[in-house]
């Protein structure tokens, strides 16, 4: 199994940047890069995120082969909501994703599926499929 730190280095180097050439990118200090890299701090999820978009690798290659590679259970709820959707949910391709992705959002907010009626659920489900949309094209965007 590899760190986290390990696969920001191996992807840093890849790109030819040096630890305070990729800290100057993500507006951190060359020696938290040092740090996250030698496995002393684990980057926060929203600045790891930051580190994928530089590097131009999909943020699941950094998490690849690490304790976080297989998230299941409660430990999906630990992360923050969009990046719940980033990793599982890339492209809602079906209904039953969607379903999913909008129950996931209601236990966020301590709801249940069962709370809402027809309409209700209706409207949710819309508004989820519109921020799921803008997300993707900003996203698509910064590519």
């Amino acid at each position: 199994m590899t760190s986290i730190g390990d696969n920001i280095k191996k992807y840093r180097k890849y790109k030819k940047l040096t630890q305070k050439q990729l800290g100057e990118k993500i507006d951190k200090k060359e020696i938290t890069i040092r740090r996250y890299e030698s496995g002393d701090i684990e980057p926060p999820i929203k600045v790891l995120l930051k580190i994928s978009e530089t590097l131009e690798v999909p943020y699941l290659e950094l998490i690849k082969n690490t304790k976080f590679d297989n998230l299941r259970g409660n430990e999906i709820l630990k992360l923050p909501l969009l990046e719940r959707f980033d990793i599982f949910y890339p492209d809602i391709k079906n209904e039953l994703d969607k379903v999913d992705a909008i129950n996931l959002l209601l236990k966020e907010k301590g709801h249940n599926i069962k709370d809402f009626t027809e309409e209700e659920y209706n409207k949710i489900e819309k508004m989820v499929v519109n921020c799921l949309d803008i997300f993707a094209t900003i996203k698509k965007n910064n590519k």
